[in-house]
């Protein structure tokens, strides 16, 4: 008998050690127009939780892969789900604690997100383009871009096994290798996610054909069409909007944001050149004493 009681206090025991992310609550953050849609329903089907979108003001369910689940959104942070929003405080991270939580942030080329936010219309660039912080930050423009870089600071403070990226277009590219590793990120079944793989085109048939997306392509069609907003601005404009957050967000340049610059092979492949370098002459100096 007292055998059997240590083994059940032992595996009670490893399964509270135990790191899952269905065991505290999962926030799902993404700036507008950042691939929100078609992240979400991956999420939820491969990890069998719904969605509650927008749980801070008025939350909605939103993805749900089990039309059979009750969701009280009337007491949204109590229930058995994931939450998401397109910035910090309408998603409830607010709540979140960071030792039991969870963080998954969807990530997708500021060029394509603010022209599609916009309209293509360059010409709204002008107030966080020419480097006047003071002036932007009164202006609507701004507040866009100030959020889709409070997510990313957000998510920066997280522990690295408490949060995951997801950068879209590799979702899109590559699902295989994002969906495997989301899927041991929130310690999913993976025979359930090879089988969402499986029928990957009838699932995206579906997301599309359930959403408010107007252009209804087909997942070939809009895996060779990532780059739709970015093809129609002008050179200029992309320089420019490069330079502007390598200049005022080096840190999440580096960390995040260097694969979206168009000159940013060159400067990464600059930075690494000097920190060998410096690494180089701290090894001849202590030759030297």
């Amino acid at each position: 008998m007292l055998v059997r009681y240590l083994f059940i206090f032992a595996f009670l025991l490893l399964d509270c050690v135990k790191s899952n992310a269905t065991e505290g609550r999962v926030y799902v953050l993404g700036y507008p127009r950042a691939g929100n849609h078609w992240s979400v329903y991956c999420i939820s089907q491969i990890s069998g939780l719904p969605c509650i979108s927008h749980p801070t003001f008025g939350p909605f369910l939103w993805m749900s892969s089990d039309p059979n689940n009750t969701v009280n959104l009337a007491d949204p942070f109590n229930q058995r789900c994931f939450f998401h929003g397109h910035n910090p405080i309408d998603a409830g991270l607010h709540l979140a604690n960071k030792e039991t939580d969870f963080i998954i942030l969807v990530l997708r080329d500021y060029k394509e997100s603010f022209m599609s936010v916009n309209g293509e219309d360059e010409s709204t660039m002008g107030y966080w383009l020419n480097g006047d912080l003071s002036i932007k930050n009164s202006s609507s423009s701004y507040l866009r871009i100030n959020s889709y870089i409070n997510n990313i600071k957000c998510f920066d403070e997280w522990a690295d096994d408490r949060k995951f990226i997801i950068y879209y277009e590799d979702l899109v590219t590559d699902p295989e290798i994002v969906l495997s590793k989301l899927g041991h990120f929130l310690n999913c079944d993976q025979q359930k996610v090879e089988d969402y793989l499986k029928n990957f085109e009838m699932h995206w048939n579906t997301c599309m054909s359930g959403s408010f997306i107007t252009s209804r392509l087909t997942y070939e069609e809009y895996r060779n069409n990532m780059k739709k907003h970015v093809s129609k601005m002008s050179k200029h404009s992309i320089k420019q909007m490069d330079r502007f957050y390598r200049k005022y967000f080096f840190e999440y340049w580096i960390k995040y944001l260097g694969r979206y610059d168009s000159e940013g092979a060159n400067f990464i492949k600059y930075i690494q050149t000097l920190e060998n370098f410096k690494k180089l002459e701290q090894k001849k100096s202590l030759r030297k004493d």
